[in-house]
């Protein structure tokens, strides 16, 4: 991870496409500014969480119960799954 010291209201570039500005501070807390291209997703920790449980969720019914126990789960939760 780096680190860096910047002012408020200055630029900091990720790559050619990516922009983050400082917009201002107050005691625990810092407001970002992104200017990003659309294909680029931009979220705080816990929205990424989120996102990553769903899609792991989305993913696990279309495991067959014929292999699920390679994966540690039992066939019956397996069919239910599958439902």
């Amino acid at each position: 991870m780096r680190a860096l010291t910047i002012k408020i209201g200055e630029p900091i570039y990720i790559g050619p496409a990516v922009k983050v500005v400082l917009m201002g501070t107050s005691k625990q807390e810092a407001r970002f500014g992104f200017s990003a291209p659309g294909h680029i997703p931009v979220h705080r920790e816990e929205i990424y969480q989120q996102i990553q449980t769903q899609k792991e969720t989305e993913i696990t019914p279309l495991i067959r119960p014929q292999y699920v126990g390679l994966y540690g789960m039992n066939r019956r939760k397996a069919r239910k799954l599958s439902k």
